[in-house]
């Protein structure tokens, strides 16, 4: 267990002599290098911490000893024990040394010790042999900012950079979990990531050992590749998104969901990979119960949800939330507030970008009644205006399917008999046959049928009323095949049946039920006389066999229908 109450030693003359603050997330440490009569204090502390500090100190040097006060900026927790140095400093030649920016301020103690410029002094300090270089990180979070990198034990203190909030406070970082402690801070306090990664780039190329912030843990070897690795991806400057919370870790989930959505939605073009981000990255912060969508597309009314954002529903029946689709956005705002809250739910239009025009609406659920902070709804708004791209992005997919869908039935379909083509004949029949093989089903039969003296009929009357009675025969198919029967139009005034059945009687009952509606047609002029009928050949397909086969002999039974008169169904005997 760490003891607190003691100096503890990092690398050789080397210490942490800082103050433990009980029940604060926010340590603020304090280092020394002992370095005989040029020892050196990095960031001195408060008057908070002081106390404790200089005890420490003690019990490893004279404080006399110091001479070297490096403040990497001006703020209190730094600089405040800074008064209390100033009564009890006994030597001429102490000096602080920072930022001229920083240094303007804190010259206002008042406080008789000469400072050095770090920029002014070439970005370095010999003391006594010991050499301390400077390294210029603006910004982070000062624009004096530095952090000060010691050549013999290669320990960078870093100040603010690399600090984090910790719950449990510890010295040392345990692990790369370390890394969200150092997020909550960085995304608060650091303006933005390109200047973070700016600083991250110059730190990278010194060889460091160990890595000892002003705020948090110390960091040693083994995590600082993966730490830095993972900083370079962090969203800083979260505050510019709030007004009234102080809650730090709300604030980053928020910039970390907002975050998310826009990479999600720069990477993902599929509309069910961005619901499913949205509702994770919403669940972390807000606890939901369900989120439900309700949307409005080609005439209808649709709802779905977050588990099957592909699954859309048509609604049938009258739902409050109906009213609001497709009104405008100013007609919908003079009447609602942007955001509405009833129950235990929020809604949230989504408006197209053309027409500003209600196209969606989001219905967040909860368990138990909640409150809406501004940062909260300020993010849930800009979310609900990418929502637009969403939804529309989908719109035109759903078109474009809906289109293809359309020509591809166009392009399966005979468009005189609306019967199925040759083409979607031989598609389909790989799938039939992978079913069989596999004995998922029992039998795949074919029945060939074939308009007689067609050709006559073609001759004597001409093509308009040869494509009437293939039209007719072709809708006496699809009346009486079953549901899952492929009626084909073979060629000509050939059709085919390709059905799942367990024997052939099946299919011998539904040629005789076609060849008998086909006979009995009452022709209108000028077919008025004549009496068309068809002729039938089935086969069944044998287990294993190739369908050119199975069609062959289904093809000869037809012929023998043919020969031996007509008008008649003939069956394979091995059938």
């Amino acid at each position: 267990m760490e003891d607190h109450t003691k100096p503890v030693k990092i690398a050789e003359d080397i210490y942490w002599v800082g103050h433990k603050i009980e029940n604060d997330p926010f340590q603020c440490h304090v280092y020394l290098i002992k370095n005989g009569k040029e020892s050196i204090l990095i960031d001195p502390g408060s008057n908070l911490t002081f106390k404790d500090t200089l005890y420490k100190i003690e019990q490893i040097i004279p404080f006399s000893h110091i001479k070297y006060f490096i403040c990497h900026h001006q703020d209190p927790d730094i600089t405040a024990a800074l008064e209390t140095i100033k009564h009890i400093l006994n030597r001429d030649d102490a000096q602080i040394i920072s930022h001229w920016r920083a240094i303007e301020l804190i010259k206002h103690y008042n406080l008789n010790i000469p400072f050095i410029c770090v920029e002014r002094n070439n970005w370095e300090l010999n003391a006594n042999g010991r050499k301390l270089k400077f390294i210029f990180t603006p910004y982070l979070h000062f624009p004096g900012a530095f952090c000060t990198y010691d050549v013999k034990s290669k320990i960078l203190f870093s100040s603010d950079l690399f600090g984090g909030f910790t719950d449990e406070w510890k010295i040392f970082a345990e692990d790369e979990s370390y890394y969200d402690s150092i997020a909550a801070f960085h995304a608060h306090y650091m303006p933005s990531k390109e200047i973070l990664i700016h600083s991250l780039k110059k730190i990278e190329e010194l060889d460091i050992e160990m890595i000892a912030p002003q705020h948090g843990s110390i960091i040693k070897k083994h995590l600082i590749q993966p730490i830095i690795k993972r900083l370079k991806n962090l969203d800083c400057g979260i505050f510019l998104l709030t007004q009234t919370s102080t809650e730090i870790e709300k604030l980053r989930k928020l910039n970390k969901m907002l975050s998310a959505f826009l990479q999600t939605m720069a990477t993902y073009k599929d509309f069910s990979e961005l619901i499913k981000k949205f509702s994770k990255e919403i669940n972390d912060i807000l606890l939901i119960k369900s989120i439900e969508f309700y949307t409005y597309f080609l005439n209808k009314y649709y709802y779905f949800n977050h588990h099957t954002p592909l699954m859309w529903e048509e609604i049938c029946i009258d739902n409050h939330i109906l009213k609001y689709l497709g009104k405008s956005k100013s007609e919908y705002l003079k009447q609602n507030p942007y955001i509405i809250l009833f129950d235990n739910s929020l809604m949230m239009p989504i408006f197209d970008s053309e027409n500003n025009v209600i196209i969606a609406f989001i219905q967040i659920k909860f368990d138990e009644s909640f409150s809406l902070d501004l940062e909260t709804k300020e993010i849930l708004q800009k979310i609900s205006n990418f929502f637009t791209i969403a939804f529309e992005r989908e719109f035109i997919r759903r078109k474009i399917l809906i289109e293809k869908e359309k020509y591809y039935e166009i392009s399966i379909k005979d468009p005189l008999t609306n019967c199925y083509t040759r083409h979607y004949l031989h598609e389909a029949v790989k799938r039939f046959i992978a079913l069989q093989d596999r004995g998922e089903i029992k039998a795949l039969g074919i029945t060939f049928i074939d308009i007689d003296d067609f050709k006559r009929i073609n001759d004597t009357y001409g093509h308009d009323v040869g494509d009437m009675v293939l039209m007719k025969v072709g809708n006496i198919l699809l009346e009486e095949v079953r549901t899952g029967d492929i009626p084909v139009r073979y060629g000509g005034e050939e059709f085919l049946i390709m059905a799942i059945c367990d024997d052939v009687s099946k299919l011998y009952t539904i040629a005789k039920r076609i060849r008998e509606k086909i006979k009995n047609i009452k022709w209108p002029p000028p077919l008025d006389k004549e009496k068309i009928t068809a002729s039938f050949g089935i086969a069944l397909r044998e287990k294993g066999e190739e369908f050119k086969k199975t069609l062959k002999r289904a093809d000869i039974q037809l012929y023998k229908a043919k020969q031996s008169g007509k008008n008649k169904i003939c069956v394979d005997s091995s059938t």
